[in-house]
């Protein structure tokens, strides 16, 4: 299976290799009691002008993640870092041309608290992030901390990963770099993208758990995107096959 390459900008740079350590600065993490396995497939093979992204918010209270339609920074008071999603989410991985990022929210509510995370403690040590052809998968470690020790999801007071269920949603998108740029971008979520915004598909949290969540409308849920898009001339022109989601594959182990 061919791979593409990854890698990022120094600016964005995210150390995939080497092992997570564990919070207490004990040896790697190897085995995860809590985690979660994503694939997000495509109908047609990743472009290198798209965006692809999987976004998590561990609390059904909130509204979860939902797309961007806007290429501006310019028509909102706080535009997301990952420049993908908005709503409400806890953690969300992009891969774009310039590899894979991971972008976390202390107050899944709160867009200007937004943080680029640079480490590769989200994953479960051994299983980074990889593309391929038609598909991108990672490993989330359910129970890791950023280096602060704080949990990336849901924990009780005794540590215990609390979580009961996910709002998630996926993304496959053109990202325009112009500034300022106000067409709406070409959008296709799991959700669903019938005009301007995506509904957050719930997963819940049980035992050792198995689910694909079809994107069941197809290339029929594309939102009203901007024509310009369709120009084959245009820098961020992607064609939409490209951009259309199959399914989410997700693999959940309980520790």
């Amino acid at each position: 299976m061919k791979f593409f390459r990854l890698f990022l900008p120094l600016g964005l740079l995210l150390p995939l290799a080497g092992c997570a350590k564990s919070p207490s600065g004990g040896g790697p993490v190897n085995n995860a009691p809590n985690r979660l396995q994503v694939t997000l497939n495509l109908k047609g093979t990743l472009s290198t002008r798209a965006y692809y992204a999987v976004a998590f918010d561990d609390d059904a209270r909130r509204e979860g993640p939902k797309a961007i339609v806007s290429g501006s920074r310019t028509t909102d008071v706080v535009m997301p870092l990952n420049g993908v999603a908005n709503g409400s989410f806890r953690f969300i991985v992009v891969y774009s041309p310039e590899g894979f990022t991971v972008y976390r929210r202390p107050d899944p509510t709160s867009p200007n608290q937004e943080i680029v995370e640079r480490t590769n403690l989200p994953f479960v040590s051994g299983r980074l992030p990889v593309a391929s052809a038609n598909a991108i998968n990672f490993t989330l470690n359910l129970d890791a901390r950023d280096s602060s020790g704080n949990y990336y999801f849901a924990h009780d007071a005794n540590g215990q990963f609390s979580a009961t269920q996910f709002k998630l949603n996926a993304f496959a998108t053109t990202r325009p770099f112009r500034n300022p740029d106000e067409r709406i971008k070409p959008v296709d979520a799991l959700g669903g993208a019938p005009g301007l915004t995506s509904t957050p598909e719930t997963f819940l949290v049980g035992g050792t758990r198995r689910a694909t969540i079809n994107d069941d409308f197809g290339s029929a849920d594309r939102n009203l995107y901007d024509s310009s898009f369709n120009n084959t001339s245009d820098p961020d022109y992607v064609n939409f096959s490209q951009l259309d989601i199959r399914t989410l594959d997700l693999v959940l182990t309980r520790g």
